[in-house]
């Protein structure tokens, strides 16, 4: 007899990252990087340790992590990547998970089916910062004792995200991965991968996600899956109640985070500007906006900045986190430095003296 809406997940033997965590001044604030780290599943001095799997991976010519060889776990790509919309309480507990069409909600301590229209048009999601969240679950292909993917080939490193980037590549990598071994891909060999990219939503700054890549390309990663699959039920395996199994798992409950892991969820999942409590791993309240006004130059020079970047002040606010129609004068200094390097802008005295 199992415990009914109790979720029940791959077990997860670490976590994969593209970011870190910075403390400044009491409080913990993500940080996006440039390389793929992999830690374990507790924290020594309020840090993240790296997994001894780390010492299997091999970096690239600057001494960074940019690939990591992994093995897809199940067939089912939803069983290996789970996205949703979703609302977290600040002890990490999901509150609110939808797909856009129907959520279930947590309020008054019972759980109803509600309409889903998004974040931008849910009050409710507004109100909760409600994001697009990804949980993706690799087996890492290593030769590391009790850790590997042949260790253990049911449970994996997780590695969680509110990018759309990183959602819509790995959902599409999967679903093709899928369609090319026939629906049979548990096993397949693929690296996971970090790019670089800008846009103009980014304001031209750089921003990184991840990808799935087939390992040796694609027709030798489906010749290597069916093989093993083959080996499998040679040996007797019945792989498709895996499957059944963790599919049913899955499907208890809508609520697959529940704040077992408390502060980590809430670090990996509030965004950049969110602040962290370290004592309590709490997000902190924003503080109250300091009204500084700008000068008329420097606000001339960002009204240039936009137009020569074909962008307009409401989507340079909603970049910022601010209100629609805030005015510019008030977004503070931080704020305009920010601005400033990504439009590429020069200080008023410097651009007036060129």
């Amino acid at each position: 007899m199992s415990v009914k809406n109790l979720v029940v997940t791959p077990s997860q033997l670490g976590r994969i990252s593209i970011g870190r965590l910075v403390e400044k001044n009491g409080k913990v604030i993500p940080e996006k990087c440039d390389n793929i780290r992999v830690t374990g599943n507790a924290m020594v001095s309020k840090a993240w340790v790296d997994h001894p799997v780390m010492a299997s991976i091999t970096p690239d010519a600057t001494g960074k992590i940019r690939s990591i060889p992994v093995r897809v776990l199940f067939d089912a790509p939803g069983s290996n990547l789970q996205t949703n919309y979703s609302c977290f309480d600040t002890k990490g507990r999901q509150v609110c998970v939808g797909d856009g069409a129907v959520a279930k909600r947590r309020e008054s301590g019972s759980v109803s089916d509600v309409a889903c229209p998004g974040p931008e048009l849910c009050q409710f999601g507004q109100q909760n910062r409600c994001k697009l969240y990804s949980r993706l679950t690799v087996g890492i292909d290593v030769d590391a004792e009790g850790y590997g993917y042949e260790a253990n080939p049911t449970a994996g490193f997780v590695f969680r995200s509110t990018g759309w980037n990183s959602a819509k590549q790995l959902q599409a990598q999967l679903s093709m991965f899928s369609a090319a071994c026939g629906g049979k891909m548990a096993g397949f060999p693929a690296d996971l991968v970090i790019r670089a990219k800008s846009s103009s939503m980014s304001m031209k700054s750089m921003f990184y996600h991840l990808d799935l890549v087939p390992q040796g390309g694609l027709v030798s990663a489906v010749m290597d899956t069916l093989a093993r699959r083959k080996q499998m039920e040679d040996g007797g395996v019945t792989w498709e109640r895996v499957e059944e199994a963790v599919a049913s798992g899955l499907s208890q409950s809508a609520f697959a985070e529940d704040g077992e892991e408390g502060q980590s969820i809430v670090q990996e999942f509030f965004g950049d500007g969110d602040a962290v409590d370290t004592a309590t791993g709490e997000v902190l309240s924003p503080a109250p906006v300091v009204e500084a006004v700008l000068s008329e130059a420097e606000t001339d020079l960002i009204k240039v900045g936009l137009a020569k970047a074909g962008r307009s002040i409401t989507s340079l606010n909603t970049w910022l986190g601010r209100p629609e129609d805030a005015p510019l004068s008030t977004m503070g200094e931080a704020a305009f430095m920010k601005v400033k390097a990504a439009l590429g802008l020069q200080s008023p005295s410097v651009a007036a003296a060129a």
